[in-house]
């Protein structure tokens, strides 16, 4: 019963947006603007916040540990280049035992590069059948995958209930619009 009532909440939610950029597009506002402007309303305050850091982060050269981390699991990867070493291994693979932060390269060392592969398919699949949609759309969709693929650079895929819980709404969404 919960779960209908998130996938009822998210769709009406995806339907407004919808709704305020075909408005915006019919009042001649280009489409970015309006993305930039509904922003506000779906991203947490802490996320703000958060990128604030993120100048601090860069300048200390680290990000936070997070070079250390992409640095050896890609000597992982090195060593189990195929199959990985094993969904949520990533943080035996570091001397900091902390995941990687990056979706991608969590996918590349735990699943190796058969499962990026796999992953990456299922990713531009999506994208293409966005790109297919009608033009207010597939404009729509494509910005939400620009911006999970954003947060997936910086997110791990660990956090399944966040944001692949997410990319799987969008891509259910956008198979079923075909």
């Amino acid at each position: 019963m919960l779960e209908i009532t998130y996938r009822q909440e998210q769709s009406a939610t995806l339907k407004l947006v919808a709704q305020l950029c075909q408005a915006l597009e019919n009042a001649g506002i280009n489409y970015f603007s309006g993305v930039v402007f509904s922003l506000p309303f779906f991203v947490p305050e802490t996320l703000f916040s958060r990128l604030q850091s993120t100048g601090s982060e860069i300048t200390s050269g680290d990000l936070n540990g997070r070079l250390i981390i992409w640095r050896e699991g890609l000597a992982s990867f090195l060593k189990h280049p195929f199959l990985g070493v094993g969904l949520g291994a990533i943080r035996t693979t570091n001397s900091l035992g902390k995941v990687a932060h990056n979706s991608f390269i969590s996918v590349l060392v735990e699943v190796g590069a058969i499962g990026l592969l796999l992953f990456l398919a299922i990713f531009l699949l999506v994208c293409y059948l966005a790109s297919r949609q009608p033009k207010v759309h597939s404009m729509f969709w494509l910005t939400l995958l620009i911006i999970w693929t954003i947060g997936a650079s910086t997110l791990t895929w660990e956090c399944f209930t966040g944001m692949f819980r997410k990319f799987l709404i969008i891509m259910n969404k956008v198979c079923i619009n075909c």
